[in-house]
This record gives C-alpha cells, structure tokens and sequence, in this order.
C-alpha cells in the first residue's frame, strides 16, 4: 500500500486523533521540515483545533508519496504514540512501505528524509533566522541521537540555565541580531527569575535552530568568557565550543557522554517488579519533599529522560507538588527514572542519602 492511499483512507481518524493535541503536531512537523515557516505560523495561528487538523493533512498529502512516507513515519514514532495512543491502534502499512525514502530533501518544500536522522541533518539548516518561528515556543523533544553532534548550548543547558548571570545583555544582542523579535524579547524579560529567563530563552532558540545557538554562543563569550571556560575545564568529553566552531562539536568524541550532574547512577535493585525502583518506592515521599523540581527538570531533560513536551507540561503547574505529580506521569521508564536519581542526587543530596539507607 502506497503511503499516499493510506494517509488519504485514514485521514479522518488521523485528523480526530491530532486534534487533542495540535499544536505539538504541527511542531513536529515543523521541526522534520515537513512544514516551512510560513505555515507553521499560519496553523498555530488557526484558531479550531480540528480545522488546523485537516489543513496539516491535506498539506502533507498534496506533496506526494515521499513526503507522505516522512510523515507516517513521524505518526509511528514514539515521540508522536506516547502523546496520541490513538495512533497505535491504526491498521499501519508493512515497514517497507514507510521506509526511508532514496531522494534528498527538497529544497520547496523542505521534506526530511526520516525521522531517525535527525541529528545527521542538523546541520543543513538554513542560515537565515526567522523572526517568527523565533517568538514561537518550541515543544519539540530531545533528539534521538548520540552527542557528536550536539551542540555547546545543549550539552550545558542546565548549567548555563543555573549559572548565566547577564541575561539582560544577552537578551539585548539576540533582539538587535534578529534572533527574538519583539515580542520574544518581552516575553523572556517579563520572567520574574534569572533561571526562568534563561528557561523561556531556549525555547526560543530552539525555534531558531543552529545559527540562532551560534549567535547565543558568542554573546557567552563576550559576557560569560569564564563560565565558557570552566565548563570546559568540568567536562573535558563534551563539546568544546572552540573559536571559530560557534559551539559545535566538529567531529565525534570517542569518550562515553558524562552524566549531566557528574554523580554515580542510582542503586537499583535486583527485582525485576517496576515498584522496585528507587523512584517508585519513595513516591509520597518524593512527591512531597522534593522542592528543587525545575532543577531537576533541566537536568533530566539535558539527559533525555523527558521530552521537551513533557517538561513544558510539568512546568506548567504551579506548585512542586503539582510538579512532582505531572512529572511522575511522564516518567515511564527506566531510563527517565534513573535520570531523575542522578538530577535529586546533584540537587538534594541529603534527601537522597536519607531515602536511600
């Protein structure tokens, strides 16, 4: 079965199933450069969930079969399943229908050749930065992907989240480079915290894509020159954001990624029920005593435990019992759960050790 019959037979059910959460679908879309600019703008700008549903499909099926490939492969991918289960229960095409498709992107319509590669394509994004895009705010999850090609501002987002200082130059360099228009600019500054401006920043630049971390990068160095340099110092493996790299790593490093707190994994023992897990075991207590749960956030987030949707989500709620309680529902496996050990471990070590007789 060709993609393009499949999407067109199960349009209906796909457009019902996206419309709960829209807006994450369109950002993926976006962000697989299945969508330019333009309509990206225009379809988070549309004001019925279910109208802004069927434009997107139709939009994906007008561009033929190898856009309509990408796109059912994104559909089938857990980023997309783990937000609309109901996507799992659809009568999916044999694997080698949704293949990778043989042809490179086109540059009209920036269609993406799969969604596994998304960081070996990372670096043919455009030059130019979009004012637009930039005021948007990004939900997009953290790439699937090894570190050889992360970026310097990625790799330390929760340090720089934690330690940046001069946010207000830097914010005023990114506003005159075109990087935030207006209306980003406003929204970062209106925060009420260093960390929750340096948070709302970096969806922003996550919308502006790699020159936008490029031009962040330098405002670093111009207003942050010895935290640049102690970050290198403390994590020798990761990338080392070398003059005239702007911050990207060149080629991969043969060293295993560093942890992003530096500490040792957390016990684990032996039984193989999911209650057995220290996160599970010590879930009132968790819920109710921790308090440093945005820190936590950044660095389980800087680990992939939780996808850029998931950390929005629980940031969004206001109190940290709320926070625990929404981050609980997003922690469904072990690798989240173990990265949550080493964030507590990092953030509230005397919790931890006490938890953890």
């Amino acid at each position: 079965m060709e993609a393009t019959t499949f999407l067109t037979g199960n349009k209906t059910h796909i457009q019902d199933i996206l419309t709960g959460h829209i807006h994450y679908a369109i950002q993926c879309a976006f962000d697989e450069k299945l969508l330019v600019n333009f309509e990206y703008t225009n379809l988070k700008g549309m004001p019925r969930p279910a109208d802004a549903a069927a434009v997107l499909v139709d939009k994906i099926l007008y561009r033929g079969e190898t856009v309509c490939k990408t796109f059912l492969l994104l559909l089938q991918d857990s980023k997309l399943t783990d937000v609309f289960p109901g996507l799992r229960t659809l009568p999916w095409p044999s694997p080698a229908t949704t293949a990778t498709p043989p042809t490179a992107p086109s540059t009209t319509h920036a269609s993406r050749p799969a969604v596994a590669q998304v960081a070996q394509i990372s670096s043919q994004q455009p030059p130019s930065i979009s004012t637009q895009s930039a005021c948007s705010i990004s939900t997009q999850p953290a790439a699937k992907s090894g570190d050889s090609g992360r970026h310097f501002v990625d790799h330390h987002r929760p340090a720089l989240i934690q330690r940046v200082s001069l946010v207000e130059p830097i914010l005023d360099v990114l506003l005159d480079e075109g990087v935030l228009c207006n209306e980003g600019y406003s929204t970062v500054r209106s925060k009420s915290t260093r960390t929750d401006k340096m948070r709302e920043l970096y969806k922003l630049l996550n919308c502006g894509g790699p020159r936008a971390k490029d031009i962040f990068y330098k405002c670093l160095q111009e207003n942050e020159r010895y935290l640049l340099e102690d970050l290198r110092q403390h994590d020798p493996s990761g990338p080392r954001g070398d003059e005239g790299t702007c911050g990207r790593r060149e080629t991969p490093s043969a060293q295993p990624r560093v942890a992003a707190a530096s500490v040792p994994a957390a016990p684990r023992p032996a039984a193989a029920s999911v209650q057995d897990h220290f996160v599970d075991r010590h879930r009132y207590r968790l819920v109710n005593e921790v308090t440093t749960v945005d820190h936590i956030l950044d660095l389980v987030l800087n680990e992939r435990g939780l996808s850029e949707y998931a950390y929005d989500q629980v940031r969004a709620t206001r109190t940290p019992h709320e926070k625990m309680r929404t981050l609980y529902s997003f922690m469904n496996s072990t690798r989240a759960k173990d990265a949550f050990c080493r964030a507590l471990q990092s953030t509230d070590p005397v919790l931890f050790r006490e938890l953890n007789r």
